[in-house]
């Protein structure tokens, strides 16, 4: 099961609940047969321990010549790669760094000056020893 949330600072976040459909608490519209909304349990909140990376962007947006990223990683936070996609999906830039620093905010910079003005997206892609996690951000190159 996966919860979905959108931000109005254009981040989309997804949480992966590691639990069968038969344990859920909050199983159909509004909880219970009377729509409450209540629950009384809820589900373990991600801890610093199985959390892969977290606030991730990118600024300036828009950007000119370069655009720095920006990530928090966890613990083991093994292989980064960042790509930045047209609106196409195809692969305009792509870096790949096993240099990073668990428990922290690490940062790169990406160089723009061969990529036309327009919107972008930038995909980071973690691999680490507990699982892979993609996260997207979207922004633009005016130059």
């Amino acid at each position: 099961m996966e919860i979905t949330v959108g931000s109005d600072a254009g981040i989309f976040y997804v949480w992966d609940f590691p639990t069968i459909t038969q344990e859920l608490v909050w199983n159909q519209y509004l909880k219970d047969g009377c729509h409450t909304g209540l629950i009384s349990a809820l589900p373990p909140l991600p801890t610093p321990e199985n959390i892969v990376v977290k606030n991730f962007y990118a600024y300036p947006n828009p950007a000119g010549k370069e655009i720095t990223v920006r990530y928090w990683l966890g613990k083991t936070p093994g292989n980064v790669k960042i790509n930045v996609l047209d609106v196409n999906g195809k692969s305009k830039y792509e870096k790949t760094n096993s240099s990073n620093i668990a428990l922290t905010d690490n940062e790169q910079k990406i160089p723009l000056d061969n990529i036309a003005s327009g919107i972008y997206i930038l995909r980071l892609e973690v691999n680490s020893d507990q699982k892979k996690e993609v996260k997207f951000y979207k922004f633009a190159i005016v130059k």
